[in-house]
């Protein structure tokens, strides 16, 4: 199997995006490509106000990239840390984390609207 996870910034001053401010030019530090990686989980869940939601593993015993997609605030915890990462979405737009690294366990706690997430965790 094979994982990418690419993500691309592009700042500009107009909607062309022919004035740019910023951009990655070297396509190799935005991309992550893992052929290592043999079972993913994804899925979609609504989140009512409040609620915790765990973020089911299936088959995956060591996550390695992981994400997730919102259209309301959520506070995402990783690994069980004391503090999480709060990511903003709403109507307008959707509130995206994608992460490269080492999971073993993902918790969403729904912020004060309710959400639908989308998650995908690729791992061994």
């Amino acid at each position: 199997m094979r994982a990418t996870l690419k993500i691309e910034a592009i700042v500009s001053t107009d909607a062309d995006q022919k004035n740019l401010l910023w951009k990655e030019n070297d396509d190799t530090l935005n991309t992550v490509i893992r052929d290592d990686l043999t079972v993913e989980n994804s899925g979609v869940a609504t989140l009512a106000i409040a609620a915790t939601f765990a973020v089911p593993f299936g088959d995956v015993v060591g996550g390695r990239i992981l994400k997730i997609s919102t259209d309301a605030s959520i506070v995402v915890t990783l690994n069980g840390a004391a503090a999480g990462l709060t990511v903003v979405g709403d109507s307008s737009y959707r509130g995206l984390l994608a992460l490269h690294g080492e999971f073993t366990s993902i918790s969403i706690l729904c912020g004060a609207a309710a959400a639908n997430v989308r998650y995908c965790i690729v791992g061994i």
